[in-house]
C-alpha cells in the first residue's frame, strides 16, 4: 500500500512538472497569398511647439540615435502626440554626459480607413507622403 501511494504521488509530481509549448504561426504580409488594403489616415498637426529631452553618460554614435528617439518620446508623451513634424535637435556634450533637446510639432493620426477611390488622386498627386 504504501509503495501504491508513493507512486502516485510520483505520478502527480511529475505530471504537475511538465510544461506545454506551444508555437505561434506567423505569416509575413508582404508573402505570396496575403493581400493587404492599403490604409489611409489624416494626419493632425498642433500649432504649439513641443520640447523632450533625453540624456547619456559616454554616448557613442550608435547610441545618440536612441538618445534622440528618447527625446522625441519624452516630448511625445507629453502632448499625447503620434508623431513629431519638423523636430530640431541640439546636442550638448559636457564631462562625458550627451543631453539631447529636441522641438517639434505634435502630429496626431485621425480617421483611418482602407483607401477609396476619392482617395486616389492624391495618392496620384503626390500629396500624400510616407514616413520612411
Amino acid at each position: 500500500m504504501r509503495k501504491l501511494i508513493i507512486l502516485i504521488i510520483s505520478f502527480v509530481i511529475f505530471i504537475s512538472c511538465s510544461t506545454l509549448t506551444l508555437t505561434p504561426k506567423t505569416q509575413n504580409i508582404n508573402s505570396s497569398g496575403i493581400l493587404q488594403l492599403p490604409v489611409v489616415a489624416e494626419l493632425e498637426v498642433k500649432n504649439e511647439k513641443i520640447t523632450g529631452e533625453s540624456s547619456q553618460m559616454h554616448a557613442s554614435n550608435n547610441s545618440l540615435s536612441i538618445i534622440k528617439s528618447n527625446a522625441v518620446n519624452n516630448a511625445l508623451s507629453k502632448s499625447s502626440g503620434d508623431v513629431l513634424i519638423e523636430p530640431k535637435y541640439i546636442i550638448k556634450t559636457e564631462r562625458g554626459m550627451t543631453q539631447v533637446t529636441v522641438t517639434g510639432y505634435p502630429g496626431i493620426y485621425k480617421n483611418f480607413h482602407t483607401i477609396t477611390e476619392d482617395d486616389i488622386p492624391l495618392i496620384k498627386s503626390g500629396d500624400l507622403h510616407q514616413l520612411d
